[in-house]
């Protein structure tokens, strides 16, 4: 039986994607194939989420490719958003490290914005404020989701990224989270985004590029070269929005609450994100503290 010994939680439009694919190249890990298998969230329920992976042995079989990698792991970019998902996994796979990325929430919140009105149509007619307003996945918070997961895993085996350091420093960042897994941290991979975000300049094109049916057949059955330049056409095709300086401040108001508890949890200084009249709510990236840092 081959489960993973790490796990990547979220958050969704904090860099996952990227994430997933700067730890896919390493050869020393084994990812599943299926990205985003959501195994640990579901429970029987039916809801807006489709679930890939529903019972244990489909879970395993996700993993049977592993050859000799020291690292197995999946990325379920959803996984903080469920409250029972710590306590499951901690009964399946004690011994997992989890790894989760965090965004700036404001100009997360922003991202997710302009992500459900390009693909979903979803906030139609309403500006970033008015849409912050009503829809609740702008508003979803960090200390609910990873409280879970500090209560019953040792705080040594949670290793927190920020987004802003994956940006920044990309190399060093994800030579970080290899050191963290226990693999040969002096690899570089191709440091490359994926999946960024914006608005489409042609939405018809935009429409076939994430087409669902269209992309799991390429990702099956044409050469990875070929899948790349997809890629590389549908973030080439997207075109980047900036929120206004009232936009941010009224945000702002949204998270910092939550931005002090998160902190306080993970032990890491996001003094930064306190900030809401810098770009992006953050004047410089937010740095991990010294002391009593968790790792």
């Amino acid at each position: 039986m081959t489960l993973p010994n790490f796990i990547v939680i979220g958050a969704p439009k904090a860099g996952t994607t990227s994430l997933h694919d700067y730890l896919r190249v390493h050869p020393d890990i084994f990812m599943s194939p299926v990205k985003g298998p959501r195994f640990f969230m579901y429970n029987g329920q039916k809801d807006s989420f489709s679930y890939p992976v529903k019972t244990v042995e489909e879970y395993e079989k996700l993993f049977d490719g592993r050859t000799r990698e020291a690292a197995i792991g999946e990325a379920t970019a959803q996984y903080m958003e469920f409250p029972d998902v710590a306590g499951k996994m901690k009964s399946i796979i004690p011994d997992v490290r989890i790894v989760a990325i965090l965004r700036e929430p404001v100009q997360r919140a922003f991202s997710i914005y302009h992500m459900n009105l390009r693909d979903r149509g979803r906030n139609k007619g309403l500006d970033f404020i008015q849409a912050l307003e009503g829809d609740h996945s702008l508003k979803k918070m960090y200390y609910e989701g990873l409280e879970p997961f500090y209560r019953e895993f040792p705080a040594s085996r949670i290793k927190v990224v920020l987004f802003d350091d994956l940006v920044r420093d990309t190399k060093s960042t994800i030579q970080s989270i290899y050191g963290f897994l226990g693999v040969d941290p002096a690899f570089v991979p191709e440091l490359k985004v994926s999946n960024p975000g914006g608005i489409p300049k042609l939405k018809f094109v935009h429409d076939i590029l994430i087409d669902k049916r269209l992309r799991q057949f390429s990702r099956k059955f044409l050469p990875e070269s070929v899948v790349g330049a997809a890629k590389d056409l549908r973030s080439a095709n997207l075109k980047k929005h900036r929120m206004t300086d009232e936009e941010r401040v009224r945000a702002y108001a949204y998270f910092r609450e939550d931005i002090l508890r998160t902190q306080s949890l993970i032990g890491m200084d996001l003094g930064a994100w306190l900030q809401p009249d810098q770009e992006g709510g953050a004047a410089t990236s937010p740095h991990r503290r010294s002391a009593g840092a968790r790792d």
